[in-house]
């Protein structure tokens, strides 16, 4: 198993985060093979870096977090790790994930998501599942995602046949959780939040996708739409467990 660890750098105020987040996964128990770093802010200056292994992605255009997948399917190695830059790995988190990963070769991993409910808002009104101590299926993984890399072909593909209908903004994770489990049909997972195994909040700086007022109608009306659309897959994922 070889894996690339994926970052957005798009918010002046995390700027300090990055170069933390890249050192700390440079001094995991289990390093990545690659770190790509989607930079589409021309203001943020990141020369303090350590571009050892870092593969820097420059926009002068700035994307919606979708870029992330897309930045992601660059990647040459079996594996990926994507993670929202208010947070950063410890030193056995990769290592754990990847441990796994290697039990559940088709799903999405990640510490914290939810399960949808079959209502007008599904995100909001679903079931969170907040870190801690147990292996539990989810339909959303949010914040931090290990997974093969195969599928994030499937994510993309998802984007771009529904996005008319879905748009671009607030959905990367929706792309990446909701095909794996509605259109490959396999599990997703919020893995054990292990003490030096899991992750270390740094903060939002005040900034971010989710204090954005559409970011929870958007989120709500794309889980609604994916489930009318494969409402047989999302019945079943809701009657049987798999693996």
């Amino acid at each position: 198993m070889t894996s690339t660890a994926v970052l957005l750098a798009h918010f002046p105020e995390r700027k300090d985060h990055i170069e933390k987040i890249v050192t700390d996964l440079q001094s995991g128990s289990l390093k990545p093979d690659e770190i790509i770093l989607f930079v589409d802010n021309e203001d943020l200056e990141l020369e303090f870096l350590n571009l050892k292994d870092v593969t820097i992605i420059r926009s002068d255009t700035q994307f919606p977090v979708s870029a992330r997948m897309h930045a992601a399917s660059f990647a040459s190695s079996s594996h990926v790790f994507l993670m929202d830059c208010d947070q950063t790995v410890e030193k056995g988190t990769l290592e754990h994930l990847a441990k796994i990963s290697k039990e559940k070769p088709y799903s999405v991993l990640g510490f914290e998501g939810s399960r949808l409910r079959d209502v007008e808002n599904p995100y909001t009104d679903g079931i969170t599942i907040n870190k801690g101590k147990e292996l539990i299926l989810a339909d959303m993984v949010i914040r931090s995602w290990f997974c093969a890399k195969p599928i994030l072909g499937m994510a993309i593909y998802m984007h771009e046949v529904d996005r008319l209908a879905l748009g671009d903004k607030y959905n990367d994770d929706i792309m990446i959780c909701m095909s794996n489990r509605l259109i490959s049909q396999h599990s997703n997972w919020i893995v054990p939040h292990l003490d030096g195994k899991g992750l270390v909040e740094l903060g939002d700086g005040g900034v971010g996708q989710s204090l954005q007022s559409p970011h929870y109608t958007t989120r709500n009306e794309n889980c609604r739409f994916l489930i009318n659309k494969y409402q047989n897959q999302y019945d079943l994922f809701n009657k049987v467990d798999v693996s």
